[in-house]
């Protein structure tokens, strides 16, 4: 199936490369061919993470004697390299990676990870110097048609999503005591901890990243020619009150719809102010807030019959706790999370150091990644923006 997706892969760039000098007539058929490349990759994706969920996809398996030799060169060298194929795999599954038994020292904090990463659309993009996606910013029109003359129609609009990779360093610390385990489990230990931090510099750069220096975060997303791709609602109070959450909703998707799949990103201030937010007359809650029993970071909340799911995010800023001064706060994020998408260009190289932290007893663990990101599908999210009244 990885061969197959190479080719996809391969195959859409190309189309991609043909539609500058297209006529009408290839366009429509570029656009047809790449319907159904990308109906077929998406359910060989299904297929492939359905296979990773019951059991390692065989181009992921990693023999245990490989596992230990790799354990075995990092006790003594101090450096490892996670797969860009294991390093997906983890950004996908949450980060479930066993920590040794027996070793004091560290215990985990509350979680410090927001679930969106484990909702967005994760691509491994080893060996590419940059990665172009095509998308459709507007359908072709159709126009009434007489005998003997031209139809007045359309062409479909196509945008092109840049991912360009950006290094990122990350840096965590775990107790050196750990060392007096196996190298196995010192190993597994420390590729923990470095894949945690990765996953939580990741989620910044998801919902704030600049675009130029960093990854494009969503409330920057922009074409190949600079054209904002999300749209942003425009609110001139901090206050949440009853009808925030319907603006938000009904402000997102198409004039046909209200986008399917989406999640409203919010930091858990915003939601504590939705919580808040009461009736004019008997004075009970207007929004019904039910967090997932088993990971309470995301939920639902209930507005009559509306119903939405949410997912806290701490990098996100909250609306209720803006003041505008002389520029546009970004804030909350409603959209479906599978329209950004993350691309990794390599493995993940990882390095050990007790210098900086020798007084205190702990390992720094220094992680090296290159990642780049952005939103592929036209105005794939909403940010709500507080603004001064127009």
């Amino acid at each position: 199936m990885q061969k197959r997706l190479n080719e996809i892969v391969e195959r859409k760039s190309a189309l991609l490369g043909e539609l500058k000098d297209a006529d009408e007539k290839r366009i429509v058929e570029i656009q047809g061919e790449s319907d159904a490349l990308n109906q077929e990759e998406k359910e060989l994706r299904s297929k492939m993470d359905l296979q990773g969920k019951l059991a390692p996809a065989a181009s992921e398996k990693v023999k245990p004697n490989e596992v230990e030799s790799r354990a075995a060169s990092f006790a003594k060298t101090g450096r490892m390299a996670i797969p860009a194929s294991e390093t997906r795999s983890t950004l996908l599954s949450g980060g479930a990676i066993a920590a040794p038994a027996g070793v004091g020292g560290i215990n985990d904090p509350a979680n410090t990870v927001s679930s969106i990463i484990d909702l967005v659309n994760v691509e491994d993009m080893t060996g590419m110097g940059s990665y172009q996606e095509a998308f459709v910013s507007a359908w072709a029109s159709a126009g009434a048609g007489s005998e003997g003359t031209v139809a007045n129609a359309s062409d479909p609009t196509f945008k092109i999503a840049n991912i360009i990779p950006f290094d990122i360093d990350v840096v965590s610390y775990v107790s050196k005591q750990i060392r007096k385990q196996t190298p196995l489990q010192y190993a597994q230990k420390v590729q923990a901890g470095a894949l945690k931090a990765l996953r939580k510099k990741v989620v910044d750069y998801i919902v704030s990243g600049n675009g130029s220096t960093e990854p494009f975060g969503i409330p920057v997303a922009a074409d190949k020619n600079a054209v904002a791709t999300c749209d942003t609602l425009k609110v001139t109070s901090s206050t949440i009150d009853d009808g925030t959450l319907r603006d938000i909703v009904f402000a997102y998707g198409g004039d046909e719809n209200v986008g399917a799949g989406a999640r409203l990103i919010l930091n858990k201030n915003d939601l504590i102010a939705f919580g808040d937010v009461r009736g004019t007359s008997e004075k009970k809650a207007v929004y019904e807030i039910i967090p997932d029993g088993d990971n309470p970071n995301v939920g639902i909340i209930k507005d009559g019959g509306l119903s939405v799911p949410y997912v806290f995010c701490s990098d996100v800023t909250a609306l209720s706790d803006s003041t505008y001064s002389d520029a546009d706060i970004s804030t909350m994020i409603y959209g479906n999370p599978a329209n950004y998408k993350l691309g990794l260009f390599g493995d993940f190289e990882v390095a050990v150091s007790e210098d900086y932290k020798f007084g205190e007893g702990l390992l720094t663990v220094r992680g090296e990644v290159m990642v780049g990101g952005n939103v592929v599908v036209d105005k794939g999210f909403l940010v709500v923006t507080l603004t001064t009244a127009e």
